[in-house]
């Protein structure tokens, strides 16, 4: 199990496991502070689309979950501009994937692979320009890596995080990862609850 000292984006945001994720990888997506919701307007009801920069999530800061080195960092992939459920779900689901294969930069988009102990950790999906590191640089924890985005196989902006035992993600076993710095929003008020990350549970770093 690897450990980090804080979640690798600022602000509340919500972790959950789409399907065809392995079971310890996550996309987290961010919430506005007030509401803790990801988007402005509720995606599920209707047939329209929705610009990705009114989801909360949206610019919000990536930084280094704790101590590492970069061991590549990817910039330079468009971000989807708009959200249509009903249009993208199967793209990003079915199509996409098939078409992408094993090439990262189509499936992460924009991204970085960091070195920490015990382990790698992938943050995808960032938003295209707003990568702040190089192959090779050292980051201590909470350092910006970039910005929330769009890029890749994504559906709405969010952070890929896949903790692993190797920097190949298509190759490498996904590892369960947990926070010392971690608090949760339950009935009603934020609270200290360090440890594996919840899926669909407000949560923060301090």
């Amino acid at each position: 199990m690897l450990t980090f000292e804080r979640l690798p984006v600022v602000g509340p945001c919500m972790a959950i496991r789409p399907p065809g994720h392995a079971r310890h990888v996550v996309d987290v997506i961010g919430l506005n502070a007030r509401r803790l919701r990801p988007a402005d307007v509720s995606l599920w009801r209707g047939m329209g689309s929705l610009g990705a920069e009114r989801f909360a999530g949206w610019g919000q800061g990536v930084i280094a979950p704790t101590d590492a080195t970069v061991l590549s960092a990817h910039d330079g992939e468009p971000d989807r501009p708009t959200v249509s459920f009903v249009r993208d779900v199967p793209k990003v689901l079915v199509i996409s994937p098939l078409r992408a294969g094993k090439i990262l930069s189509a499936m992460a988009g924009n991204h970085v692979v960091l070195e920490v102990a015990g382990g790698f950790v992938l943050l995808a999906h960032l938003r295209r320009g707003s990568v702040v590191v190089a192959d090779g640089d050292a980051v201590t924890c909470g350092d910006q890596l970039g910005e929330v985005g769009n890029s890749g196989n994504s559906l709405v902006p969010h952070v890929h995080v896949q903790a692993m035992t190797s920097a190949d993600p298509f190759t490498a076993a996904a590892l369960p990862w947990q926070i010392t710095a971690l608090g949760r929003y339950l009935d009603g008020t934020w609270g200290s609850t360090p440890g594996l990350v919840p899926l669909r549970t407000p949560m923060r770093s301090p």
